[in-house]
């Protein structure tokens, strides 16, 4: 009897690994654990979280992001300094790379805010990140609402920035331009006798015309057009 016999087929489940790159898990407490490790902020212990995931069949791991201390009581973030505890996230992309070199099959998903990143940046990153680990990148598309996260990229909470308009539909073209790709392969260097061979101008103006052209469409007179249209 195969798999799709009888009234109950079989159906393949995803499985998606939540993760913190940070001193405990979606439990604060977990790290008081007898057993809990201590080195957080070394790569052996994301590489060994890697390890396990793709031996558990997992198709992804997935880090969220927060780009300020936890401040929930009375808004105030003493309280996180003072115990230590979710106190400071590392760089998902960064400890995605740990996990990336670790790892052969597992898909590698991080946060990343179009609050305060530019587009260009988000592009030229995640595409790194995909080809580095052989296509295996996935990003998680937010706006960021927390005040101190503001007040970390030296705006007060009144004063953030409006999220980019259409915000994956323009990195997605950004990622070609960023890399020179133009949705296709990296250019090729093979002619090593030329000191600036023509794919390789043409990818250094693509990414001069990427970052020319991400600066128009923030631009206040583009977001009043696009909003009218």
């Amino acid at each position: 009897m195969s798999d799709c016999d009888g009234p109950f087929p079989m159906r393949q489940l995803i499985l998606v690994g939540f993760l913190q790159a940070q001193n405990c898990t979606n439990l604060a407490s977990s790290w008081r654990h007898p057993q809990s490790r201590t080195d957080s902020c070394s790569p052996d212990f994301y590489s060994h979280i890697g390890r396990v995931l793709e031996e558990g069949k997992f198709h992804l791991g997935f880090f969220d992001d927060r780009l300020s201390m936890p401040d929930m009581y009375g808004r105030n973030h003493a309280h996180t300094v003072e115990h230590g505890i979710r106190c400071v996230k590392l760089d998902a992309v960064t400890v995605l790379t740990v996990l990336g070199m670790a790892t052969e099959r597992l898909g590698l998903g991080a946060t990343y805010s179009t609050s305060y990143y530019e587009p260009f940046h988000v592009a030229r990153v995640f595409a790194t990140l995909d080809l580095m680990t052989g296509g295996r990148a996935a990003w998680n598309v937010v706006t960021s609402l927390n005040d101190g996260e503001a007040q970390n990229m030296g705006r007060d909470g009144g004063n953030r920035p409006r999220p980019a308009l259409r915000p994956p539909r323009r990195i997605h073209g950004n990622r070609a331009r960023a890399l020179g790709t133009h949705g296709k392969t990296m250019p090729s260097f093979k002619t090593k006798r030329r000191a600036c061979s023509p794919s390789r101008t043409r990818f250094i103006a693509s990414i001069i015309k990427a970052a020319i052209s991400v600066r128009a469409d923030r631009s206040p007179c583009h977001a009043r057009r696009e909003a009218t249209q």
